[in-house]
């Protein structure tokens, strides 16, 4: 599994189910949520979501790293393009996910999640700490393009 799948199937690990494990693309918005300023941009997938890490939050030189990422539609568009009662029927834009990784053996454990509204504020979150799901990121261009920028030193 990709990390993209990763993500996307997890959803925030219970607390929100997305059946088919992608996120889904919904139509164009003026407002969406955003990364604060500072973070960086790493990959602009396919469906036009861009990833960032912040490199501010990063904790950790040596193998093992933490830090914020985030990921929302680079068009403005939710990231979900229904409402649920996992949502509190909103739409999301945007998820801010704290993680752990791994740089030797090319691991991501997903520690925090957070679903944000066109506003950027939080609609759901959910911590999951030390049993959060594990994935190992080397499956495409958009895991290998996260990894790197977490694990090559500082620039």
């Amino acid at each position: 599994m990709s990390l993209k799948q990763f993500w996307c199937a997890v959803g925030l690990v219970g607390t929100l189910s997305l059946s088919t494990g992608t996120v889904i693309l919904a139509g164009g918005n003026a407002a969406t949520a955003k990364p604060a300023d500072g973070w960086i941009k790493v990959f602009t997938d396919r469906q036009n979501r861009a990833w960032y890490i912040d490199r501010g939050s990063m904790q950790g030189q040596g193998r093992f790293r933490y830090l914020w990422m985030f990921v929302n539609d680079a068009s403005g568009r939710p990231l979900f393009a229904s409402r649920s009662s996992a949502t509190q029927g909103k739409i999301p834009y945007g998820m801010a996910m704290y993680v752990s990784t791994d740089c030797q053996s090319k691991l991501v454990r997903l520690r925090h999640a957070q679903l944000l509204d066109e506003n950027s504020n939080v609609i759901v979150q959910k911590t999951i700490g030390d049993s959060g799901p594990i994935n190992r990121a080397d499956k495409d261009e958009l895991d290998r393009a996260i990894m790197q920028s977490i694990c090559s030193p500082k620039r």
